[in-house]
């Protein structure tokens, strides 16, 4: 699997790289814009903002997000709404240096042209390139040109478009790849997660996985769903955060707050050591120890006296404390008594005259 690094933290490997998603849960505002870094930066490894230019991304009349806005928005027209919510470019930079501050990674979706070159201009450490533009292959190509990984998010893709993608970004130079798996409703039913999928995807692409989790914000399923991607293999977890759950705001469906990030982090953190790796290793001392306490020995199965053959048949198995393993009985077989042996007594190499 191909791994690469973004400001010196690995993606692809045993440590699992987390996203705290903003989409457009600031609602217009950037005091809550502000709110969410905070939360994403006591945890996260990155952020991911929606940089856009309504103009250029979606046309006046669109109505396909329709009952999908805010809470008292829903007759309002996608494009007016988005317009009235969208951030500045220089609240956008604003936001980007103290991510950086922070110590975030600032990884942008831009779905157009001219966002995107704002974005690579203004910092932007990465991409997230949309299923809205995943077939655009003359945009595809201008985003893997600007020379920064591509977190390719595949929900509601078919696998051929997928494969196109990852091809033509990689005939631009540039395999820093992960692909984001995650059925992308608003919330997800738990039903529908499909987590097995991700290893599939990992065989067939040879790529880093990641997993965006779109479940109910309010769901005790929120804090598990992210713990069984990573034991599925999900090398990347991407969280929606909203600035207050309670307001419901745009995109706060399945958005956690500020507060609830670093503790989801922290079960990420140890759900990824607990689950280790599947490479052979030696024992650690723990299970040493444990050896040492179950394991059977080499116990006498009669009295013996100094010089007495000691058979195969003389030796029984039990639990104890002392006494050869089960697995030395072998060196002990047909060997005389150095000294006297109780029955039921521990046998070591020190009571016998080895061969």
């Amino acid at each position: 699997m191909k791994t690469f690094n973004i400001d010196g933290k690995p993606i692809g490997g045993k440590r699992t790289y987390i996203i705290g998603e903003m989409a457009w849960s600031h609602d217009g505002n950037i005091e809550n814009a502000y709110k969410i870094l905070e939360g994403v930066a006591a945890g996260g490894d990155a952020i991911c903002i929606h940089i856009t230019s309504m103009p250029d991304y979606m046309i006046e009349k669109y109505a396909a997000g329709k009952g999908k806005l805010s809470a008292g928005k829903e007759n309002a027209r996608v494009y007016d709404f988005l317009v009235s919510i969208n951030l500045s470019n220089e609240d956008w930079k604003r936001i980007i240096s103290l991510a950086h501050e922070k110590r975030l990674a600032v990884l942008v979706m831009a779905n157009d042209t001219l966002s995107l070159e704002f974005a690579a201009a203004n910092g932007a450490d990465g991409f997230v390139l949309s299923p809205a533009c995943l077939d655009d292959i003359a945009f595809v190509k201008k985003m893997a040109s600007c020379n920064r990984p591509i977190f390719i998010r595949i929900g509601g893709a078919y696998l051929g478009e997928v494969e196109e993608a990852v091809k033509t970004i990689k005939s631009m130079g540039n395999d820093s790849i992960v692909l984001i798996y995650g059925f992308q409703s608003y919330p997800t039913d738990v039903d529908k997660m499909n987590l097995a999928f991700i290893k599939t995807l990992e065989t067939v692409f040879g790529l880093p996985i990641g997993f965006a989790d779109h479940i109910d914000g309010d769901s005790e399923w929120a804090w598990h769903v992210p713990l069984l991607a990573v034991a599925c293999g999900a090398k990347v977890i991407e969280k929606h955060v909203t600035y207050d759950r309670a307001k419901k705001g745009e995109d706060y469906e399945s958005a956690i707050d500020p507060l609830d990030f670093p503790k989801i982090a922290e079960k990420i953190r140890v759900a990824e050591m607990a689950i280790g790796q599947p490479y052979l290793r030696d024992l650690t001392d723990e299970e040493l120890k444990y050896r040492g306490v179950v394991k059977k020995r080499c116990i006498a199965a009669r009295n013996f006296e100094p010089g007495e053959v000691i058979r195969k048949e003389d030796i029984v198995f039990k639990r104890s404390d002392e006494g050869l393993f089960v697995g030395e009985a072998k060196y002990i077989y047909n060997v005389t008594a150095k000294v006297k042996i109780a029955e039921d007594e521990p046998i070591t190499f020190d009571k016998v005259v080895l061969n």
